[in-house]
């Protein structure tokens, strides 16, 4: 991973501490990734309750929550489906610290298993603060490695927003990627995300 994604991790455990919201995740194309980059930053623990790798279907269903006659109608990769994963993972902590804002990602990295609808670079990713969502479909080019380092740059950027401001949730619907790596500088810019 790129030092980019790495101070953009550390944007989000700043941010968290600074608002004192506590973040998890459920994770399935990235498969931890997100997670290993925040987990990376030293403090990360204060704010970081974890994550899980949501992977296959059994563990969307069994673990958090999924509905298995989402993933049939819907499909893995979906805008439903990333819901179900955002709710699931929220009640997962819901007996010990409370977490107020969570990520989900599922996308298809390839280079298999693409289809018309959903071609290969196809990923869902959402966020949730507070009870409030923003579940977003990018399409992102490149190989199967590019496309999951793009989707944890995606994935860090919004958590990042949300947190900063919730109403950014409401702004973020309109955002596509632009395929290009975002430069920690301008993170916080929004020319990078174009209407």
């Amino acid at each position: 991973m790129a030092d980019d994604s790495f101070l953009l991790a550390k944007q989000v455990i700043a941010n968290l501490k600074k608002h004192s919201f506590q973040l998890a995740g459920a994770e399935s194309c990235t498969g931890g990734m997100v997670s290993a980059l925040l987990t990376a930053v030293p403090g990360a623990s204060e704010v970081f309750l974890g994550s899980v790798v949501s992977y296959s279907n059994a563990v969307k269903i069994k673990t958090v929550g999924v509905q298995a006659e989402v993933l049939e109608t819907e499909g893995a990769v979906s805008l439903e489906t990333v819901s179900q994963m955002l709710d699931g993972v929220l009640m997962l902590h819901s007996d010990q610290k409370r977490a107020e804002c969570a990520f989900a990602v599922s996308g298809v990295a390839g280079p298999t298993g693409g289809t018309k609808e959903k071609p290969v670079g196809t990923v869902f990713i959402g966020v949730s603060v507070k009870g409030r969502k923003s579940i977003k479909r990018f399409f992102i080019q490149g190989s199967r490695q590019q496309i999951r380092e793009k989707s944890v740059e995606i994935a860090l950027v919004m958590i990042n927003h949300a947190i900063s401001d919730i109403k950014m949730l409401d702004i973020m619907e309109n955002w596509e990627y632009s395929n290009l790596v975002i430069p920690i500088k301008q993170v916080n810019e929004r020319e990078h995300f174009h209407r």
